[in-house]
């Protein structure tokens, strides 16, 4: 078992006892850099696929195109809807908030899916 991901031991121990149960898991953990979940498809109980973490909480988004959005809101510029556009937005977000803010900061992440993980 892990403070920083799904509980692996915990939900096989379900499973073994209650074998037609399906337990889908979302980890996340930014110390770590953990994020993770067992919902393949994300039809389930999970669909979003990214995660932006700061300081006002984080904001979750199904796709790329959602989190570019959000992003070029934040920025009041457009930001297309790829990873490294959306982190190179959001840093330079984080270097102009910082001078004017002090402690800011911005971590975006996609979800890691463990499909060895069954539900």
């Amino acid at each position: 078992m892990s403070a920083w991901s799904q509980l692996e031991e915990w939900r096989k121990f379900l499973k073994s006892k209650y074998p037609n149960i399906q337990i889908y898991y979302r980890s996340k953990e930014p110390g770590e850099i953990i994020y993770e979940t067992n919902d393949v498809d994300g039809k389930s109980y999970f669909p979003e696929r990214y995660i932006l973490d700061f300081l006002d909480g984080p904001a979750y988004f199904n796709s790329l195109e959602e989190a570019a959005e959000y992003v070029s809101g934040k920025t009041g510029k457009k930001v297309l809807s790829t990873e490294d556009e959306i982190t190179t937005a959001l840093d330079e977000l984080e270097e102009l908030e910082q001078e004017e803010n002090g402690d800011v900061f911005y971590s975006f992440h996609k979800f890691t899916i463990n499909e060895e993980d069954e539900p």
